[in-house]
């Protein structure tokens, strides 16, 4: 992971992380920051941006509880951005994507939890077949909030006409499952609140400074320095690696705006 000044492209911090998730890998990085300069360091104004791989609930709320200003985008932000979604460039690379994967696919769609209708107050479930289904509680917790659950009954599910719709694999020993928030005990997530942010026009604005402040870091040591791959193994080599060609970089970024 690598972090940069959006004026000049300075390095401030690189590392090698031992792990294939990079969600884990932020917090780490932030305290090292913090760390090796002053402890206000994302004070003043500043912005922390980084892609969809490192957004997270646990992130997004590290980042508040250390009053770090932050636009780190969902994975479906683009998808409700009708100038992305709509567009034919998009439009023809997913038609694209869907025909590539036919073969591999190894489930199908099925009808989502707002195709059952739901009874919050008397606790019932009826799927699209117009079946009654089992209450299985509402004890289910997640970072939205509580969920109620229902499940269809097994002979139901069975002789279901429309099966194949409503189930991913074959029936065998239950019948489909749904969980649904109780919308009058949601809770606002740290998520929540970005999606807000990144969908806004002010949000768009700072989280396109991402593309020109570390793309050219990378561009550069890969391109221009020649690193198209790590020849080391284990974490500290790695990062050591990284690090003296990050050393390179800045040294030439030093040079360049020096005077």
């Amino acid at each position: 992971m690598t972090a940069a000044d959006e004026k000049h492209q300075i390095i401030i911090e690189a590392r090698a992380f031992g792990v294939g998730q990079e969600q884990i890998t932020l917090k780490p990085m932030v305290e090292s920051i913090k760390d090796k300069f002053e402890e206000d360091v994302f004070s003043a104004g500043c912005v922390l941006t980084a892609d969809t791989g490192y957004c997270s609930e646990d992130n997004l709320q590290f980042l508040h509880d250390e009053n770090i200003k932050s636009v780190i985008p969902d994975n479906q932000f683009r998808m409700r951005d009708p100038v992305y979604s709509d567009s034919e460039t998009f439009k023809a690379h997913k038609k694209k994507r869907q025909k590539t994967r036919t073969d591999n696919k190894k489930t199908r769609d099925v009808f989502p939890g707002s195709e059952f209708v739901i009874d919050f107050v008397k606790k019932e479930a009826v799927c699209p077949n117009g079946k009654e289904m089992i209450y299985l509680g509402d004890d289910f917790e997640t970072k939205s909030g509580p969920h109620m659950r229902f499940r269809g009954y097994l002979k139901d599910c069975r002789e279901c006409p429309l099966q194949e719709q409503c189930m991913q694999k074959e029936v065998k020993s239950q019948g489909r499952q749904i969980s649904v928030l109780i919308e009058s005990k949601r809770r606002v997530t740290q998520l929540d609140k970005m999606k807000k942010i990144i969908d806004s026009d002010d949000g768009k604005k700072m989280y396109s400074k991402r593309m020109y402040t570390i793309e050219p870091v990378f561009g550069n040591i890969c391109s221009n320095k020649g690193l198209d791959k790590l020849s080391l193994r284990g974490e500290s080599k790695v990062t050591a690696q990284w690090q003296l060609y990050c050393m390179v970089h800045n040294a030439e970024k030093l040079w360049r705006y020096a005077t």
